[in-house]
């Protein structure tokens, strides 16, 4: 008698990050599991106490100071947020090279996610903006409005309700929309290489996010390895 072999569920998570604001989602296996928000503002914090993170800075802090120290508590909590939800993959939207704004504090935000996730043992997946926006909203210009109305009408996902009411600011639901793109987008990749899901049951549109290569990217997905240290043996 042939003895069937459970197979452990993974545990990913989707990042969308800024300096001053971001969003988390976690799935376990093809489900959503977890979310959490991480926020400068006190109140959108206070709002949704049990899946938010507060940025702090010291009382008093000199303007020009002031994005170093919440860098500084992005360092302390990245290590701290691995250790306690320990993921297997995290999906990180890589560097938009158009972006326009505080590029370099992106770009020192990024860093010290990508090393962290590394750091902690976790395998990594970048994936541009362009292909998630194709993924989720069918267009690869959509702004984070839109992405969060498809992501709501694609998968029935809303994050509404940890907005701030009477708010105009929809950061927070945005964010968390944008991070469940990223997180169903690696679940839909992780499917594909295990053999439960085949390229030809996806739609025209997903495969063509799956195939797509960039000047960044020359490799499609499918092929692409991720991101991990390696030992001395494996190098």
């Amino acid at each position: 008698m042939k003895v069937k072999r459970s197979v452990r569920k993974q545990t990913i998570q989707g990042w969308d990050l800024s300096l001053n604001h971001a969003g988390v989602v976690e799935f376990v296996g093809d489900e959503m599991s977890r979310y959490w928000f991480i926020t400068n503002d006190k109140k959108a914090a206070k709002h949704d106490a049990k899946n938010s993170f507060l940025i702090t800075v010291p009382d008093g802090c000199p303007k020009d100071m002031v994005p170093y120290y919440r860098l500084n508590w992005w360092r302390g909590f990245i290590p701290k947020f691995l250790m306690d939800t320990h993921p297997d993959l995290v999906a990180i939207e890589d560097y938009a090279f158009n972006a326009k704004g505080r590029v370099i504090s992106i770009g020192e935000l990024g860093s010290i996610a990508r090393l962290g996730v590394l750091d902690a043992g976790c395998k990594l997946r970048l994936h541009d903006p362009t292909t998630i926006k194709l993924f989720a909203a069918r267009n690869g210009a959509a702004d984070k409005s839109m992405m969060e109305r498809a992501v709501d009408e694609r998968w029935g996902v809303d994050f509404d309700s940890v907005n701030v009411p009477m708010r105009k600011s929809r950061a927070v639901s945005e964010d968390l929309a944008d991070a469940y793109a990223l997180t169903k987008f690696l679940s839909t990749e992780l499917k594909l290489r295990q053999g439960s899901m085949l390229v030809r049951d996806l739609g025209p549109e997903d495969i063509r996010c799956f195939n797509r290569v960039t000047k960044a990217n020359p490799i499609n997905l499918l092929d692409r390895e991720f991101l991990q240290w390696k030992t001395d043996d494996e190098i």
